[in-house]
């Protein structure tokens, strides 16, 4: 059961990765680039987490920026809270129904408690940040529908292509604190 969870986490995770690379041919070198990272390196890179938080504020930024509701955009929001919501429960169940009995016998797998507590923490990292920047975009497209008078998407297809970032510059930006306040301003 558990590597049919974490194949669900992946799979949530390899959707938002398309989602913010958009559609380019650019963009699949990227996606294959991403989905050929050895699989438990990638649930635990930092690098990847700090990639979604840049890459969903920029993409929360493009649909501020938009005159009208595309097409695109309604792909991939659509994408994003889809691949949230599949995540959030595989990590539930991962985390509740499989790693408990672990943590139970740690005599028994003493080695593997570890790494499983730190993959864990990992998909827990991008579970958040995924679960906050979800809530922004999708309110923000909301607004962009409300804005233009019409939910009906538009053919112009801008895309959003977003590079790796580093650490580094997740931290001069303060990308999720930028959601986060955006978030909690919205809701008061």
């Amino acid at each position: 059961m558990e590597a049919f969870l974490l194949v669900r986490v992946l799979d949530a995770c390899y959707t938002v990765d398309k989602a913010l690379c958009g559609f380019s041919s650019a963009s699949s070198t990227q996606i294959q680039k991403l989905q050929s990272i050895d699989k438990l390196e990638y649930l635990s890179s930092e690098e990847l987490i700090a990639w979604w938080e840049v890459s969903l504020c920029e993409l929360d930024e493009l649909i501020k920026s938009r005159e009208s509701v595309s097409v695109s955009d309604s792909f991939r929001l659509a994408d994003i809270v889809t691949a949230n919501r599949t995540l959030q429960e595989a990590l539930n169940r991962l985390v509740g129904d499989c790693w408990t009995p672990l943590r139970e016998h740690p005599q028994v797998w003493e080695g593997l408690l570890r790494g499983v507590e730190d993959i864990e923490r990992q998909i827990e990292k991008r579970a958040e940040r995924l679960r906050v920047a979800a809530k922004v975009v999708e309110k923000s497209f909301e607004a962009l529908k409300k804005r233009t008078k019409s939910g009906r998407p538009t053919e112009k297809t801008g895309t959003h292509t977003a590079e790796p970032r580093s650490p580094e510059a997740i931290d001069e930006g303060g990308h999720l604190g930028t959601l986060s306040r955006s978030d909690a301003a919205a809701n008061t």
